[in-house]
């Protein structure tokens, strides 16, 4: 389980785990286990901390969370909705049973799960932000775009909310929008790699190359081997006339690419890139070339 998602699942129970008494000690129990990875461990102290659990909503969401973070969504489920039944205003049961019904694959119910808990604590940036996040994987990117807004309205240094806002306006065409939303990632967040190089790329559509190559060799030095990354700094590199360095690093990417779904990616990138971009004539006339040259390897 990653920190992140400790944080996530942890911060709701403040209230539960400042208690004394028989359910807390039983909860920071499971806590141990599951900060040790042992799972089975934590499995085995939440039982025995439910028979220790208050007839309370915030006392069973807390066994709902760690049901959800065990990757038990159907026990997770049932906790959460006694919850509910016991106080049906209590916004971070509906929450965390959005994100059950999430891994349940339910993804109507867990809209209308993270829609109630936005609706009931609408001061609160996480549910906006999950409600948000959950929009964009169902495709709904207007809806998306509203609640990852109000997340960062709420919380301007949330960096995920920035870079998925970034990726909607980007295929909005709403490039202006797209950069600052990515930038602001990347100072909330400069150890992703994966920002940076989606960083790299709106530089490069609207022709910067030199900030996308700065922007690629950020992504390539917290991941040497991002092999997104690699493909694109070596275009970088053939855009600049440095041929020999960009058939090092696209020999490099090819070797860690497996099956070549990236490069399959990065043809179709650059492809893209020759529609639209705002590259100069120079530029441009050597990615033609490029994408002329690769066309031969697929």
């Amino acid at each position: 389980m990653s920190a992140e998602l400790q944080d996530i699942v942890w911060l709701p129970l403040a209230n539960v785990l400042a208690k004394d008494d028989a359910f807390a000690q039983a909860l920071r129990r499971v806590q141990e286990h599951l900060r040790a990875d042992d799972p089975a461990g934590a499995r085995r102290a939440l039982q025995m901390a439910a028979r220790n659990a208050p007839a309370t909503a915030e006392a069973y969401t807390a066994l709902g969370w760690l049901w959800l973070l065990l990757r038990h969504p159907k026990e997770a489920r049932q906790w959460l909705e006694q919850a509910i039944r016991l106080d049906a205003q209590y916004a971070p049961a509906y929450h965390a049973l959005g994100r059950a019904y999430q891994d349940l694959r339910r993804f109507q119910q867990a809209v209308e799960h993270l829609r109630r808990a936005a609706d009931l604590a609408p001061d609160v940036p996480l549910y906006h932000a999950d409600l948000g996040t959950l929009y964009f994987n169902l495709g709904a990117m207007e809806k998306a775009a509203d609640a990852l807004q109000r997340a960062l309205t709420l919380a301007e240094d949330d960096a995920q909310s920035h870079a998925l806002l970034g990726f909607i306006r980007f295929f909005q065409n709403r490039l202006d929008e797209a950069l600052t939303h990515l930038q602001a990632a990347c100072r909330y967040a400069p150890d992703n790699a994966g920002y940076h190089n989606n960083l790299g790329y709106i530089h490069l559509t609207l022709g910067n190359v030199d900030a996308a190559r700065e922007a690629f060799t950020t992504a390539l030095r917290l991941r040497p081997r991002f092999v997104r990354a690699l493909y694109n700094r070596a275009l970088v590199h053939w855009l600049e006339g440095e041929t020999a360095e960009a058939a090092d690093l696209y020999a490099q990417a090819r070797e860690r690419d497996g099956k070549g779904e990236e490069f399959r990616e990065h043809c179709l990138d650059i492809e893209e890139l020759l529609r639209e971009s705002a590259l100069s004539p120079v530029h441009r006339e050597r990615l033609q070339h490029l994408h002329e040259r690769l066309a031969t390897l697929k």
